[in-house]
């Protein structure tokens, strides 16, 4: 359900949480501030990134592709910069909107290399 455990961590190299079928939070990656690589990918029941509030910097890519029930990303609310490729990509209940706050949150405090947000809920809406 959770990824409770992994609390002591503040900085990793490569984080890879996909094909985790009963995965519902991140629960654990709550003390994450740091990233290199950051992929969320194909985790059916994963609804928010709310537990990863405290990840500031991702040196080279992130990726969240393909979360069928993913609803927000929005709880990313100290990401500053992601050195590469930031992705949000096929995640069919997630509003676009909310993707791409996320992108303009990160493009006014310290960029990205390059961006990819598409096939999300473009129907979805967002509070203002």
């Amino acid at each position: 359900k959770n990824l409770a455990g992994l609390e002591a961590m503040t900085d990793l190299d490569f984080a890879d949480v996909s094909f985790n079928d009963s995965l519902e939070t991140l629960q654990g990656l709550n003390n994450l501030r740091n990233v290199g690589i950051l992929k969320i990918n194909s985790n059916p029941k994963l609804e928010h990134l709310d537990d990863l509030s405290g990840v500031f910097y991702i040196s080279n890519f992130f990726n969240v592709v393909e979360n069928a029930s993913l609803k927000s990303v929005s709880g990313m609310t100290t990401l500053n910069r992601v050195e590469n490729n930031f992705a949000i990509v096929g995640n069919i209940v997630l509003p676009t909107c909310d993707a791409e706050a996320l992108a303009n949150q990160v493009q006014n405090r310290g960029g990205y290399g390059s961006l990819d947000i598409r096939n999300n809920n473009d129907a979805g809406t967002c509070s203002p």
